[in-house]
């Protein structure tokens, strides 16, 4: 039986909303990356760590994202990972005072563009995992599990 065949009411609704959250924090991260070269100049130089990590999260989020719309198995977890790991990048990046690109004095929406993805990263978490419990899914592909 598919995965999309044997979802109850309450589980193709939470599919729903990780789908839309993950939608909603990839137009975000977009917004982000604009805003990190269209001020550029203002706030610090792009180091060439932003150019080659650039591809490789979207393909994540894109790849994640698949996932999810397929209710694939490892999905929930693998989404629950990518909104941890937006929110930790986010802190690291930016958000602590030890960060590798602090903004010393961005304009406002800079500001914005910080916060509320990480807040929609840390609902895509908290979502994917009672999503990952709910469909009692472990992450691991069936062969593996004993």
């Amino acid at each position: 039986m598919s995965a999309v065949a044997s979802d109850t009411g309450g589980d193709a609704s939470r599919w729903r909303t990780l789908t839309g959250l993950l939608t909603v924090l990839l137009m975000l991260l977009v917004a982000h990356d604009v805003d990190h070269v269209v001020n550029e100049g203002r706030l610090y130089e792009l180091p060439v760590g932003f150019w080659i990590f650039l591809p490789f999260q979207y393909v994540v989020f894109l790849a994640v994202l698949a996932l999810v719309l397929r209710h694939a198995p490892q999905a929930a977890t693998l989404a629950a990972a990518l909104g941890a790991t937006t929110v930790v990048g986010f802190a690291v990046s930016h958000a602590l005072p030890f960060a590798f690109a602090p903004y010393e004095d961005p304009p406002a929406f800079s500001w914005v563009l910080v916060y509320v993805p990480m807040a929609v990263a840390a609902t895509v978490f908290a979502v994917a995992l009672r999503l990952r419990s709910a469909t009692g899914a472990t992450g691991r592909p069936e062969a593996m599990r004993a």
